[in-house]
């Protein structure tokens, strides 16, 4: 039936609607982080880990070295694992 379809995880609208879930969960929680960190940390992260940008060209533009930008973006991205995990937790929504 259709309600069976609905309600298996492996439905299209089940999919979605948990991809949709986990990216309203993403930017609340980098909005969270972002405010927890440098201004000029936040843009070594984003412009390299969601822009894909080169980490030298970010570096010169930041006035960071290359290994400063790595550093801050494994330090966000871990921030930003721990927070949605612990916001999936909350919503008892961790698969």
């Amino acid at each position: 039936s259709e309600w069976s379809e609905l309600a298996s995880p492996a439905s299209d609208e089940t999919a979605e609607f948990r991809a949709e879930f986990q990216r309203q969960i993403f930017r609340v929680v980098a909005g969270e982080v972002r405010q927890q960190v440098q201004p000029k940390t936040w843009q070594a992260f984003w412009e390299t880990e969601i822009r894909q940008r080169p980490v030298a060209e970010v570096a010169t533009e930041t006035g960071m070295s290359s290994g400063a930008v790595y550093i801050a973006r494994s330090r966000i991205l871990a921030k930003l694992r721990m927070a949605v995990q612990i916001r999936l937790a909350e919503t008892g929504s961790e698969s």
